[in-house]
């Protein structure tokens, strides 16, 4: 599968919330490029908004991983998974 879009092409719909559409198309591009940080974060995000945890922390580890400039941004975002998958 050729992936065209660039993450930069849909992030506009993270702030649309059109969260589900963002995340297939996220999803789709990370199959291609497992390390794009754009395409982890901005997912990370929009699973979080639809509280899909485990997929978010998947993501969220694979920043910490990959980039440890902004693992402590990753952890934040986890420690507010663990919050709110508690609630």
């Amino acid at each position: 599968m050729k992936v065209k879009e660039e993450p930069d092409e849909y992030l506009g719909l993270c702030e649309k919330n059109e969260l589900d559409e963002f995340i297939r198309r996220s999803s789709k591009y990370l199959e291609k490029y497992p390390n794009n940080m754009n395409s982890l974060y901005f997912g990370a995000q929009a699973l979080i908004g639809k509280k899909q945890f485990e997929d978010a922390r998947k993501h969220l580890n694979r920043i910490i991983g990959i980039d440890l400039l902004i693992a402590d941004i990753a952890r934040e975002f986890l420690k507010k998974i663990e919050e709110q998958d508690h609630i």
